[in-house]
């Protein structure tokens, strides 16, 4: 942050108050250390890598590869804030379109994109795999993407300016970020032409996405893949990031000769403000439940139903979260669901399983303890064998007549997976050739 701002601004001190602001930004803290939201808060380190790499990039800087670590660790950490960063970033682009005329800039941008998606290819393939294979919640509609939870979440205006005692979030802005980013009106006027354009983007981001928590913004008729954000206050992860640039650009502007003197001052002042915020926030031990009394997926009671229900079951096939309660209570072991097998000496140790197995029928159906997902290797007397998910969502086989048979299971990946792999570790030595030609060119230099 503190890189990205010298360099839009061209001034250390506006750069130390604004990495400074961006820290301790009082929604950052309350991911960080109320909703430990472990996810959104560390997308916080991510996101000013993204637009330092993409002003890079549009900049001819030897620096630009810093795009590929900013995408990837977005990514990997948080894909709701990595599909608003594409969002916001793309914005940015496009500001700028008239340098993306340039030859090296489009090379840059591509040779960047090409080796993001490479090391991103060990999630979004086998992310592929898996949707095309099954119905999964996650996928689904009014699973993730909610109109009713983004409509009942939005913010009140007030809880911008003042923080409810009762609610233990703390959302406000604080009175000294208001007061600085007021300041924007003076700032425009006085702003050098060259660094005018970006100021206007990051005041008007961060005026959005701050009326986008709130319930002024018409959630309602927005495009149904933008309600992933499931809570629209997570926007505000961007406020703080997009006001804590405007408001010390707005600084170094109307304070004459802005030193560091005068960056440290208001920090204190934000500090001793943010310390004083810990007093709307509620917790105490009578809150913790044991995870038996949560209302996730309490159908039976039991301790491993709890797992089956974690979160709201969202990652569970669409039959397994049908049928929750017959997964919680069935029996750990292989059963037969069409026609007659004896299982004998069967040992199940995690993902791996060993039996022997015979069968009395042809087309035999057995059903195996393991919820369906790609990636199961299922081997028959060292002969692999299909699987397929069951009407209950679990992993099936089906197996010929068969006398006392060996039926061996372990998850070993699928073969998308596995080749996805390869071509990630192909994209991370790349970005680390890219990184040594550049360093060269810039030693040249």
């Amino acid at each position: 942050m503190y890189i990205f701002v010298k360099k839009i601004s061209d001034n250390y001190n506006v750069a130390v108050l604004s990495g400074s602001l961006y820290i301790m930004a009082p929604y950052h803290l309350t991911d960080l250390y109320v909703r430990n939201a472990i996810g959104e808060f560390v997308s916080f380190i991510f996101i000013p890598l993204v637009f330092l790499g993409i002003y890079n990039v549009l900049k001819r800087d030897n620096f630009d590869w810093i795009l590929i670590i900013g995408c990837s660790g977005l990514v990997f950490t948080h894909n709701i804030m990595s599909l608003y960063t594409a969002i916001f970033g793309f914005g940015y682009l496009i500001l700028n379109i008239n340098k993306l005329k340039n030859k090296e800039v489009l090379k840059k941008l591509g040779i960047n994109i090409l080796l993001i998606l490479m090391i991103l290819s060990c999630f979004i393939f086998p992310m592929l795999e898996a949707e095309l294979s099954a119905k999964y919640r996650v996928f689904e509609k009014d699973t993730m993407e909610t109109v009713n939870s983004v409509l009942f979440h939005r913010l009140p205006i007030q809880q911008i300016f003042v923080s409810s005692s009762d609610k233990g979030f703390v959302f406000e802005l604080g009175p000294y970020m208001i007061i600085m980013i007021a300041f924007s009106i003076m700032t425009i006027r006085t702003l050098k032409k060259e660094f005018r354009k970006d100021y206007l983007f990051f005041l008007f981001a961060g005026l959005l996405t701050l009326i986008m928590s709130t319930k002024l913004f018409p959630w309602n008729i927005m495009p149904s893949f933008l309600m992933i954000i499931q809570f629209p206050w997570r926007i505000l992860v961007f406020t703080c990031f997009f006001f804590s640039i405007v408001a010390s650009i707005n600084m170094g502007a109307v304070i004459k000769r802005f030193s560091l003197k005068d960056s440290l001052i208001i920090i204190c002042i934000a500090l001793i403000y943010i310390i004083a915020l810990g007093g709307f926030v509620k917790y105490s031990e009578e809150e913790l439940k044991p995870v038996e009394q949560m209302k996730i997926g309490n159908l039976t009671g039991m301790k491993k139903e709890m797992i089956v229900g974690m979160g709201g079951g969202e990652y569970l096939p669409q039959k397994a979260y049908e049928n929750r309660f017959y997964i919680a209570t069935r029996e750990d072991r292989i059963l037969a669901i069409e026609g007659k097998a004896l299982i004998e000496n069967e040992e199940k140790n995690g993902s791996n399983l060993q039996a022997k197995v015979t069968t009395y029928d042809d087309d035999t159906v057995l059903e195996l303890p393991y919820i369906y997902y790609p990636g199961y290797e299922i081997m028959l007397d060292g002969m692999h064998i299909k699987s397929f998910e069951t009407e209950n969502g679990m992993l099936g086989i089906k197996m010929p007549k068969n006398e006392n048979s060996l039926l061996e299971i372990k998850y070993s990946g699928s073969s998308i997976a596995k080749s996805s792999i390869l071509v990630s570790i192909v994209g991370v030595f790349g970005t680390i050739i890219y990184l040594i030609i550049n360093n060269k060119k810039r030693e040249e230099i």
